[in-house]
């Protein structure tokens, strides 16, 4: 009987590292048939009880970042766009993606999958190698510059943490190929604090699949209308409350960006009719989200494999490390 009870309490600590504490806590509050909401309250609460100087620095930090701007995400719309070429040192990234990807170019054929390929951003559970570092940290960088930490800390009401840091490519779909995953409406029930820094690598126009989403307002509407509790959404639900003007593509060349929440705004992408989308996604959020992303980015061993001499501090808070 103890054997066993030990060997239960191991199982449980290994899912937890796994998997993350509020991740795992979810799937038993949805057993336990709690909504979406009273879990989400649940989680956040149990973070900060069980970390709460976490949940103190990021709020003593936040000052330092919330005064550098004017600029602020719409608490309406939920979202924020980028005038072409406005953020530091997007032309150097953009770059860098571009080099990731021709490097890989022959992975990507022989090992390509519908609906896209992670050129950058796969982490396993297993670590972080060389090489992913190298990959990432030109992005987090870019991704803790003044005008970015200002915009989301004063979202968040917290100094954020970098989840991820995607970049993939997408080629056409097959005829008669129907949508998957997340080529269908949905929204990201990880937390309300999650903001998206969308980044077209290559030109993207309404055929290459962009990140499409419904506005913060309308997406409201339908979820309520639908008593949506997560999963995918037919298109023919979105259409039947939203119009036209309710559902914004972002097109563009390299240089324009976006911050858009993917928890308020139902959205879906990667619907590649012709050409290709090369995209890179920035996923920033509370440092005591309620649900860990897959790919986070402040997991020990992924600091320890970032941090040297030359991390700026807002690299470090991205990081969720705050001595």
């Amino acid at each position: 009987m103890i054997r066993k009870n030990i060997n239960r309490i191991l199982n449980m600590n290994n899912r937890i590292s796994e998997l993350g504490f509020g991740r795992y806590l979810s799937q038993l509050f949805i057993t336990m048939k709690l909504n979406s909401s009273i879990r989400m309250s649940l989680l956040k609460l149990l973070k900060i009880i069980f970390n709460p100087k976490v949940y103190i620095y990021s709020k003593l930090y936040k000052k330092k970042y919330s005064s550098l701007s004017k600029a602020y995400v719409s608490p309406d719309k939920k979202s924020f766009e980028f005038a072409s070429n406005q953020l530091k040192g997007i032309e150097a990234l953009i770059k860098h993606c571009l080099i990731i990807y021709n490097k890989k170019k022959v992975k990507i054929k022989n090992n390509y999958i519908p609906p896209t390929f992670k050129v950058i951003g796969s982490i396993n559970n297993n670590g972080i190698t060389r090489a992913q570092t190298k990959e990432l940290k030109p992005i987090l960088k870019f991704a803790s510059q003044p005008i970015l930490m200002n915009l989301i800390s004063n979202y968040v009401g917290q100094v954020p943490v970098i989840f991820s840091a995607t970049l993939t490519y997408t080629k056409p779909m097959p005829k008669n190929y129907d949508p998957i995953n997340f080529q269908k409406f949905h929204v990201d029930m990880l937390d309300k604090s999650l903001l998206h820094l969308v980044i077209p690598i290559k030109n993207i126009s309404d055929k290459n699949g962009p990140f499409t989403y419904v506005d913060a307002p309308t997406s409201k509407k339908i979820m309520s209308n639908l008593n949506y509790q997560g999963g995918r959404i037919e298109d023919e639900y979105i259409h039947k409350y939203a119009k036209k003007s309710n559902i914004i593509k972002l097109c563009g060349s390299p240089g324009k960006a976006w911050l858009v929440s993917p928890y308020y705004c139902l959205h879906m992408g990667a619907r590649v009719e012709r050409g290709s989308r090369l995209m890179l996604i920035i996923c920033y959020g509370s440092p005591n989200m309620a649900i860990e992303h897959s790919d986070r980015m402040h997991r020990k061993d992924i600091q320890e494999a970032f941090i040297n001499q030359e991390t700026s501090l807002a690299e470090k808070h991205l990081l969720r490390i705050y001595n």
